[in-house]
């Protein structure tokens, strides 16, 4: 991340990223997701909001729990946590209630389990977009 966030910032042409949210990493089956698998991302985040290359930082695909221990954990708290409609069609009261109280925004998505943007694919994009203006 702390290379790719640079390389992305020079490719669409900005200084920073409005925002970014990572999705957990991909786990062995039988594995639970845990809060020791984000730290190490999350703090890359934290190094980059700090460092003025993103605004602000979210989630993607953390239940209730999940999400309660990483915002007590995370010196820069995370602004939104996007939900995957494949996986429900109605968020959770605990979750709801949690992102209420905190002001994090619960967004949706429809995107597969594993979305991966390389940063070829990002300087099309930019290319593509610089060609619209």
């Amino acid at each position: 991340l702390s290379s790719f966030i640079p390389s992305a910032c020079s490719a669409l042409g900005v200084a920073e990223l409005d925002s970014v949210i990572i999705a957990p990493p991909p786990l062995e089956d039988g594995i639970d997701l845990s809060l020791e698998h984000l730290q190490p991302y999350w703090a890359e985040l934290e190094n980059l909001v700090q460092n003025k290359k993103i605004v602000a930082i979210g989630t993607s695909d953390l239940d209730k729990s999940m999400l309660e221990q990483l915002y007590l954990w995370a010196q820069v708290k995370l602004n939104s946590n996007q939900v995957n409609l494949a996986s429900c069609c109605v968020m959770t009261p605990d979750l709801t209630a949690f992102a209420k109280e905190f002001d994090i925004q619960l967004l949706t998505h429809n995107d597969p389990k594993v979305a991966v943007v390389t940063l070829q694919r990002l300087q099309q994009a930019a290319s593509a977009f610089s060609a619209t203006l």
